[in-house]
């Protein structure tokens, strides 16, 4: 079928069909039956949906961070730049005091996630994988050394 075909055909099945020319109306109505056309397509195409979701991931990294962080139970969330974070600190891990790779640190919460804390600048530091992966969720006072 070529474009001119299609776009033929397109039109004539619009104007036989007046009530599924509103979309947004028409999926409201026919709700049920959507979801369960986009189950079975996902379902026979799984490859094809997680290339789709990973691509979406790769462009909407900003989001995929906020979800995860109010998952945790942050109750205010904002974008950080890390390397605003690493400059800020001036490359030192707030745990230990030493330099930090340029290459490879973690962005620290002061006042964990699960604590109540925010996913925001003021509460995020810099801190080797190791002391920040060592140190986990609990301890307080490591972390308020700064605030």
């Amino acid at each position: 079928m070529t474009l001119e075909e299609r776009r033929a055909y397109d039109r004539a099945r619009y104007h036989a069909n007046p009530e599924k020319r509103s979309a947004r109306q028409w999926k409201a109505a026919n709700a049920e039956r959507n979801r369960a056309r986009d189950r079975l397509w996902r379902l026979a195409n799984r490859e094809k949906e997680r290339e789709r979701l990973r691509r979406w991931k790769a462009a909407n990294l900003d989001k995929v961070h906020a979800e995860r962080a109010s998952r945790r139970g942050a109750t205010r969330t904002e974008k950080i730049d890390p390397v605003t974070i690493y400059n800020r600190d001036n490359g030192r891990c707030h745990i230990c005091r030493r330099q930090v790779s340029a290459a490879r640190f973690h962005l620290d919460h002061l006042v964990p996630l699960s604590r109540g804390g925010t996913h925001t600048e003021d509460n995020v530091s810099i801190a080797h994988p190791r002391c920040n992966l060592r140190r986990g969720p609990g301890r307080l006072p490591a972390q308020l050394r700064l605030i």
